[in-house]
Parts: structure tokens; C-alpha cells; sequence
């Protein structure tokens, strides 16, 4: 009995210490906050976190956040080479997720290097790069001659209302990519990701290692 006691004692300690882990950092306060931020012009960004971002292509350029009063000075904002980089100097947690919003003429590439969620509206681009390197799940809609997408993690990246001619991308892992293409597609799978693809394009080069897949979407 006294033995069923201590194993119980150790296995609810470890679910409380799991807890902690789960909720390391600084707890945010409940009380929302917007922030407008004066930054220097850019067209491209490079996210490191997790946060919901809103970015639409248009003039006039803005940048905005909305999160916690006492979460918002972790949040770094800063433009180097016309790329704007974000990023949270220490942990935190908060009951509603860290919100961007962001306008600008022109978007060139797009970085995401972490989780939550990148919806990118009217882009207008000659060669438009998204990248993701974590679980994010990224969805761009508007037109470009030619997109590249790149994934090494998780998530859903989804092109398919991104008007391309042609479309170059490489998927390291499992995630899940629709895109759009009318001339060329270029296709290259490792690992369990999936690419399905619309728009007929003329010509599909597609290459498969690992039990990923590559085919029209239904």
C-alpha cells in the first residue's frame, strides 16, 4: 500500500513538473494591447516564434502588434537589408496568440522558422520565396511570375490562390504543400511531405525519396 502511495506521490509530481515546463516563461497579463511600430521599409521577413501573421501588399506600409501589455516589449522588430526580422527575446505564454499585421508595397520572400500561422494576401511579385524551417502553416494568395518554396519541418503551406507561372519546391519532412502553376513545375520530395499541385502546368519535373507524394490536386 505504502509502495502504490509513493509511486502515485511521483507519477502526479511529474505531471505538475510537466506542467511547469509546459507553461516556462513569462505569463502574460490577459490585458490586450496594440502597438504601432515605425520601421524602416522592407520587402521581405524573417519570423522566429510562434505568432499569427496578417500580411497584405499594399501602400500605405504599416506594422502592427497586438498581444498582452506586458508580452509586447519581448517581441523584437528589426529591419536589416530591407529584411525585417522578429523575434522574442525570452519565453512567455498567453491565452491568445501574438498578432502581426503587416502592409507593404511589394513581398519577396517570406521566412518562418517556428510554428503558428502566415496568411499573405494580393502579393504581386516577380519571384516570391516562402521558406519554413518549423510547424508553421503558411498560406499566400495574389499572383507572381514564379514562386520557391522551401519546408525542412511540419506544417501546411498552401499557394494554391497564388497565381504562378512557374513553381520550384523542396520539402524535408512532412510537410504538406498545395501550389499553383501554369508553365513549369519543378517538384522535389524527402521524406513523408505531400505536393499537390493546379493551374496544368506544361511541364512537371518531380522527384521522390521516402514515401512522400506528388499529383494534381483533386
Amino acid at each position: 500500500m505504502k509502495r502504490k502511495i509513493v509511486v502515485l506521490l511521483l507519477v502526479a509530481c511529474g505531471v505538475v513538473l510537466s506542467g511547469c515546463k509546459l507553461q516556462r516563461g513569462i505569463a502574460g497579463s490577459g490585458v490586450r494591447k496594440t502597438e504601432k511600430r515605425e520601421l524602416k521599409s522592407f520587402n521581405a521577413i524573417d519570423t522566429t516564434g510562434a505568432y499569427e501573421i496578417d500580411v497584405t501588399c499594399q501602400k500605405p506600409a504599416s506594422f502592427e502588434i497586438e498581444a498582452d501589455d506586458n508580452i509586447l516589449p519581448l517581441i523584437k522588430t528589426e529591419v536589416r537589408d530591407g529584411i525585417l526580422f522578429v523575434s522574442n527575446d525570452q519565453q512567455y505564454h498567453s491565452s491568445k496568440p501574438v498578432t502581426l499585421r503587416i502592409t507593404l508595397p511589394e513581398l519577396n520572400s517570406v521566412s518562418s522558422h517556428g510554428a503558428g500561422e502566415i496568411k499573405i494576401a494580393d502579393a504581386k511579385s516577380s519571384d516570391l520565396k516562402i521558406e519554413s524551417t518549423g510547424a508553421a502553416s503558411v498560406v499566400a494568395a495574389g499572383t507572381a511570375k514564379s514562386v520557391t518554396i522551401s519546408s525542412s519541418g511540419a506544417g501546411k503551406i498552401d499557394t494554391s490562390n497564388l497565381r504562378a507561372e512557374k513553381a520550384k519546391v523542396e520539402v524535408n519532412g512532412a510537410t504538406s504543400v498545395d501550389v499553383y502553376a501554369t508553365e513549369q513545375l519543378d517538384v522535389n520530395v524527402s521524406g513523408v511531405g505531400s505536393v499537390r499541385y493546379s493551374g496544368n502546368p506544361k511541364v512537371v519535373n518531380k522527384h521522390v525519396s521516402g514515401i512522400g507524394s506528388v499529383g494534381p490536386k483533386d
